[in-house]
C-alpha cells in the first residue's frame, strides 16, 4: 500500500523551478515527487526551527541566551568559514578557490579604452559643486 501523501500547490521563481526540474530529470522522478522527497529530508530541521520559534515566543530572554551560547561555541567554525571567503590567501583569493585548484584574482578597475588623456587645462580646473 502506498504511503499517504498530501498534495499542495506552491509558487516558485522560474529559476528555482528549473533547478528542481533538472535535478528531478537526473534522478528519473517527477518534479513534485522530487520536491516532496527533498522537503522530507529537511523535516527534522523544520521541526527544530518551529520548536525554537515557539520557545522564543514563550520565553524570549531564555531563547536568546541559548542562541548566544550556541554562537560562542561555534565561533571557531564561523571564523574558519569566514576566513575561507575573505582574504584566505596572500594573493587575495579565497581559501575555497585554493582548495578547488583555481586562482581568483582580486577585482581590478578597468583601464581606459580611449587612449586619450585629459587636456591639462581641464585636469587642473576645480570642478563646481552641484546644487
Amino acid at each position: 500500500m502506498k504511503a499517504d501523501r498530501k498534495r499542495t500547490m506552491i509558487s516558485l521563481q522560474p529559476e528555482v523551478y528549473d533547478a528542481f526540474l533538472k535535478m528531478a530529470e537526473l534522478n528519473g522522478q517527477s518534479v513534485s515527487r522530487y520536491m516532496g522527497d527533498w522537503l522530507e529530508t529537511t523535516l527534522e530541521s523544520a521541526q527544530f526551527v518551529s520548536y525554537k520559534v515557539q520557545q522564543m515566543k514563550q520565553t524570549p530572554s531564555a531563547a536568546m541566551r541559548q542562541f548566544h551560547e550556541f554562537a560562542k561555541e561555534r565561533q571557531g567554525d564561523i571564523r574558519e568559514l569566514y576566513g575561507d571567503f575573505v582574504g584566505g590567501r596572500p594573493d587575495g583569493a579565497p581559501a575555497v578557490a585554493k582548495r578547488a585548484g583555481r586562482a581568483i584574482r582580486p577585482p581590478v578597475a578597468p583601464s581606459s579604452n580611449t587612449g586619450l588623456k585629459s587636456p591639462p587645462q581641464l585636469a587642473s580646473k576645480p570642478r563646481s559643486k552641484p546644487l
